[in-house]
């Protein structure tokens, strides 16, 4: 998707979520976190001076190829240590372990997504396919 798209999309979803009621409240709370990370690094991709103090292209690939495949209790328990890693006051590479905070969040996210995209198939359908990679 384009720049532009993201942005009409990011739209669209403050306005979903301002009507959603119950369950759907969390579902576009968590398409918002995700649109605007996405909306992020367009911003970053097309701006030169966007991307200053930020981490190397290959390192941010690194940290998507290790969040990828874990689940939320994973991420949970990950996102605990590197909170308190940050917290013990011993010389840390901040800038990659917050990045790597705020990337948890994001796939966060997209596991809660997933586990409510399986739900719905098993409640329509009577079942969900994995995903695959």
């Amino acid at each position: 998707m384009s720049l532009e798209e993201v942005e009409e999309l990011k739209a669209d979803i403050l306005m979903y979520l301002e009507l959603a009621k119950d369950d759907s409240v969390q579902f576009w709370e968590n398409m918002l976190v995700v649109c605007q990370d996405e909306l992020d690094k367009l911003r970053s991709s097309k701006d030169p001076n966007a991307r200053a103090g930020t981490i190397h292209d290959s390192v941010s690939k690194d940290i998507d190829k290790m969040l990828d495949n874990k689940s939320l209790g994973e991420l949970d328990v990950l996102q605990k240590s590197i909170m308190e890693k940050l917290g013990s006051g011993q010389p840390v590479d901040v800038e990659y372990w917050e990045t790597l905070l705020k990337a948890i969040v994001v796939y966060k996210c997209k596991a809660r997504l997933r586990s409510m995209h399986e739900k719905t198939l098993v409640v329509r359908y009577g079942f969900f396919s994995p995903r695959v990679n």
